[in-house]
């Protein structure tokens, strides 16, 4: 007797849908890769920022007093952005 188990997969025709097999078998990002850029102007990189408590306080409260609300992080590139534009600007 050639009898199947119960247990046992239904065998899926080969080639069918190659390019989703081909899509699944690369597999997840583990985002540790490096990304393969050399362009400095779109390849970010992080930065550890220590502030004090008090200043993180004085900057949420300019950051309060905005009639258009910005994220901390939005408020200090454009810090950082003005003053390179003042320290480049000579």
């Amino acid at each position: 007797m050639d009898k199947k188990s119960a247990l046992s997969r239904k065998p899926k025709p080969k080639n069918q849908n190659s390019h989703v097999d081909a899509f699944i078998d690369r597999g997840l990002s583990t985002g540790t890769e490096k990304r393969l850029t050399t362009d400095d102007d779109t390849e970010v990189s992080r930065v550890q920022l220590r502030l004090t408590k008090g200043k993180l306080r004085e900057i949420d409260e300019a950051l309060r007093q905005r009639k258009v609300k910005v994220s901390r992080h939005v408020w200090l590139l454009e810090a950082i952005e003005e003053k390179l534009e003042k320290e480049t600007s000579t």
